[in-house]
């Protein structure tokens, strides 16, 4: 058996979401309205570089392990590519997103108007649950950072509240 890191798949450094389910080396589960999330995630290079240099000098990151790898990720990169003040462009006051990741560590995810959090302890059924390893999560964020960079999609504009008036997703609150 070849390990993962020696495989001719996984030579590549980046790939995209889509070629990477392709390829069945990620699965994932959706609500049907969860590309909806996407407009959040805004993913800048600079932001990227400056946690990768931040990551170099501190520790060895190849050295960790996967549950250290994704805690580092969650805990402080994701949480500044995601923006909540977009988060009533999606319809939604709450997504939740599950990782499952070389098959043994899961990480749940909230993402409301105080940001992005860890919500693993907690019993949340996601919206979208992505399935893959390290070595190609890696790669479809480095793809993702890459094609918002070449992209460049202006920052969108979110309706204003008029005084007195509540946006609320009743799927979400239950109101």
């Amino acid at each position: 058996m070849q390990f993962i890191d020696q495989a001719p798949a996984y030579k590549r450094k980046s790939i995209t979401f889509a070629k990477a389910v392709a390829q069945g080396r990620a699965r994932v589960k959706a609500e049907t309205d969860a590309d909806r999330l996407a407009v959040c995630f805004r993913p800048d290079l600079k932001t990227a570089i400056a946690f990768d240099m931040d990551i170099e000098d501190r520790l060895d990151f190849n050295a960790l392990s996967t549950s250290e790898k994704a805690d580092l990720l969650i805990d402080e990169l994701l949480p500044k590519f995601c923006h909540p003040d977009l988060l009533p462009l999606t319809g939604r006051s709450a997504w939740h997103v599950r990782f499952v990741i070389d098959g043994t560590v899961e990480r749940t995810l909230r993402f409301d108007d105080r940001g992005l959090h860890d919500v693993s302890h907690e019993d949340a059924w996601p919206e979208i649950e992505i399935e893959t390893d390290i070595l190609t999560l890696l790669a479809m964020l480095r793809a993702e950072i890459a094609r918002f960079h070449m992209t460049k999609p202006r920052y969108p504009e979110v309706p204003r509240v008029q005084d007195g008036e509540e946006v609320m997703d009743e799927d979400v609150t239950g109101w």
